[in-house]
């Protein structure tokens, strides 16, 4: 019977090193995410994906607190509409966001639909690789530190 509780006593002092580990990494994250939607301690993200920001309220009415992605967007209009809506969004990196850089609606970047999956070589010519990650980062990258 003691052998059992030597096993156990040292499974619950790695499980509350864990705990403690993930709280001190999750404060920290948010520290190191200024403008990230994950400030308060309380929040959840639970999102739309490519809805009309227009509907907006009603979402947030509904619990929703984080749209992803804009269809051909983000726009001016779509922007003004989550601004309105105190609605934060992920959202591809266009020209128009990467001008808004300061805008806080703006909480995250979308890169191109499943990067990690084989990519069309253009229709009946079938797929190629995917997509590396150094490109992902390399397009990220360039479009913050770009020379003017």
């Amino acid at each position: 019977m003691r052998h059992r509780s030597v096993p156990a006593a040292w499974v619950l002092i790695a499980l509350v090193l864990v705990t403690h580990a993930w709280a001190t990494e999750a404060v920290s994250w948010a520290q190191r995410w200024p403008r990230g939607p994950f400030q308060q301690e309380d929040f959840f993200p639970i999102a739309v994906w490519l809805q009309n920001p227009a509907n907006a309220p009603r979402y947030r009415q509904a619990g929703i607190n984080l749209y992803v992605g804009l269809w051909r967007g983000p726009t001016e209009e779509q922007l003004r509409q989550l601004r309105e809506a105190n609605m934060p969004v992920i959202c591809a990196q266009n020209a128009l966001a990467l001008a808004r850089l300061d805008d806080r609606i703006i909480v995250g970047w979308m890169h191109q639909d499943e990067p990690d999956n084989a990519q069309s070589l253009g229709e009946g010519q079938g797929y190629g690789p995917p997509v590396a990650p150094q490109a992902i980062v390399e397009v990220t990258v360039h479009s913050f530190f770009e020379e003017d």
